[in-house]
C-alpha cells in the first residue's frame, strides 16, 4: 500500500508557482504548428505536450494526485469507438478517441479533455463516446 502525500493549499500553490516558469515552446519549427494555433512544446523533463494548456491542466491533475484527491491518473488514454474495417478491398482505420486524461475521482471514473476548440470532429467523437459507451467527457 503507498502512502498519501497530504499537502495544504499554500504548498500545492507552492508547487504549481515552482513548475510555471519551466516549459520551452518551440515557435520556430514548422512542423510543430498546429490547426488551431496552440503551440506544441517539450517540457523539463522532454515529454511533448500538445498545448500550453493541457500542460498545466496535467500538472493541476499531478498535484492533485499527490494530495490524495483523486487516483490513478494517465494520459492520452485511447477508447476505441468503431472497429477496422473492410471496404472496397481497403482497410479502414478503427475510430477512436484519445482522451487527454483519466482518473479517478470519490471512486468514479473521469475522462477530461483539456479543450481549447471544439471542432465538428471532437463533437461527433464526444456523442459516440456518450452513446456507444457511456462516457461523458469533462472539458476543461
Amino acid at each position: 500500500m503507498t502512502k498519501m502525500l497530504r499537502l495544504s493549499e499554500e504548498q500545492l500553490q507552492e508547487m504549481v508557482n515552482h513548475h510555471e516558469g519551466r516549459v520551452h515552446v518551440l515557435e520556430g519549427e514548422k512542423s510543430s504548428q498546429a490547426k488551431y494555433r496552440n503551440k506544441r512544446f517539450r517540457d523539463e523533463r522532454g515529454e511533448w505536450w500538445d498545448s500550453l494548456k493541457e500542460y498545466k491542466r496535467w500538472l493541476d491533475l499531478r498535484l492533485l494526485e499527490t494530495a490524495g484527491k483523486i487516483q490513478d491518473l494517465q494520459k492520452k488514454v485511447k477508447f476505441d469507438l468503431l472497429p477496422a474495417a473492410i471496404k472496397d478491398h481497403k482497410r479502414l482505420r478503427p475510430l477512436r478517441y484519445v482522451a487527454d486524461f483519466v482518473y479517478f475521482e470519490d471512486g468514479m471514473k473521469v475522462v477530461e479533455d483539456a479543450k481549447g476548440y471544439r471542432n465538428k470532429l471532437y463533437l461527433m467523437k464526444k456523442r459516440l463516446m456518450w452513446q456507444l459507451l457511456g462516457i461523458d467527457i469533462f472539458e476543461t
